[in-house]
């Protein structure tokens, strides 16, 4: 793996750069791809209710075919799944924005291989939220499983506790792959979202 967590995050202006309005939405165009924003309802069981949405990235090749993210990340060197994460951070930031979601939480995709620092990490979403004037402590960055124990140090073991930096930190799809009790007591997440199997699972008493 490439040392990258000297690399400073880009700025918000050159991301923002790279966006295009449409018709009822913002884009962007990365190395022939195009991608775009969806939003996700996320459910409460505490207060059985909306609290928020997860950004997921939609991104269609050339001649229209869909890419799923997790295959496009794969093929790409630690450096420019760091790009790409910014950017996709960006676009979906300014379509929340667009959008006039004026309550709960958004909940933006990362995966730890693309976390440069906690410093860029903050100064990253930072930049964003000044820019689109959105309050720091709605965005939640929600850490993506992945095996292999290829997680970044800092982002295990160096990372600001809650009091320390503006954003919450959530950890998906907990019950599921390689997300268990472990990776809770090492990442520290302010947020748990159960995997859906885990929730039919205990709807049902299993």
């Amino acid at each position: 793996m490439n040392d990258t967590s000297n690399v400073k995050a880009a700025p918000a202006s050159q991301l923002l750069a790279q966006l295009r309005l449409g018709a009822a939405s913002w884009g962007a165009q990365w190395r022939g791809c195009s991608l775009e924003s969806a939003f996700q309802p996320v459910l409460s069981i505490t207060h059985h209710r909306v609290v928020g949405h997860e950004a997921l990235l939609r991104i269609t090749d050339k001649a229209g075919h869909a890419i799923a993210p997790a295959d496009l990340f794969a093929t790409v060197a630690d450096a420019d799944a760091q790009q790409l994460d910014e950017l996709a951070r960006c676009l979906h930031l300014a379509n929340f924005v667009h959008q006039g979601v004026e309550t709960g939480w958004i909940f933006l995709n990362t995966l730890p291989r693309s976390a440069r620092s906690a410093d860029a990490a903050q100064a990253a979403i930072d930049g964003l939220c000044s820019y689109f004037d959105f309050p720091h402590e709605r965005v939640v960055i929600e850490v993506l499983e992945q095996g292999g124990g290829d997680e970044q140090s800092w982002f295990v073991d160096d990372r600001p506790a809650a009091g320390a930096r503006d954003f919450l930190v959530a950890l998906d799809d907990f019950g599921a792959g390689f997300s268990n009790f472990d990776r809770v007591w090492r990442y520290r997440p302010d947020i748990v979202k159960l995997d859906r199997s885990l929730v039919k699972c205990a709807a049902s008493g299993e």
